[in-house]
């Protein structure tokens, strides 16, 4: 599944476990003084695409809703593009090709699900037909 991104440069360092309870958010919003949003657990930062921590995170912090991803995704990119320099330019990386990459990642997310729940199913399926198979049964009588 990853050697869909294998021709993909690295573009940013990531969090790499971006989630909702990796992150603290205010309990006063009308603090000034406290800072909106603090990321915690850098466990698994290093580099990568910045559609992989915001399709973990979207995906893993709320439930899923295609209008509202879109909206996030939109809110990131035109905050990226306010804050563009000579590192980022939003002509070479287009919402679109944001938008298509995020839903390369949350294609892979779901395969590797799917991959995991299956392995799950077999091994439950192996543990029952063994405990089974020690089961000993009487004779059969017939009447």
């Amino acid at each position: 599944m990853q050697q869909i991104f294998l021709t993909v440069d690295t573009q940013t360092i990531t969090h790499g476990d971006c989630h909702g309870w990796n992150h603290m958010f205010p309990r006063d919003k009308s603090d000034s003084d406290c800072s909106p949003v603090v990321a915690v657990d850098f466990g698994f930062v290093g580099e990568g695409r910045v559609a992989w921590d915001l399709c973990y995170f979207i995906g893993m912090s709320k439930e899923g809703d295609y209008d509202s991803d879109i909206r996030i995704l939109q809110a990131y990119y035109t905050s990226l593009c306010e804050i563009a320099n000579e590192e980022f330019d939003p002509k070479t990386y287009t919402f679109d090709m944001l938008k298509a990459e995020y839903f390369r990642c949350f294609l892979c997310g779901l395969i590797k699900t799917i991959h995991n729940i299956y392995n799950i199913i077999i091994f439950v399926l192996s543990l029952l037909i063994s405990e089974i198979s020690k089961i000993q049964l009487g004779p059969i009588v017939m009447n």
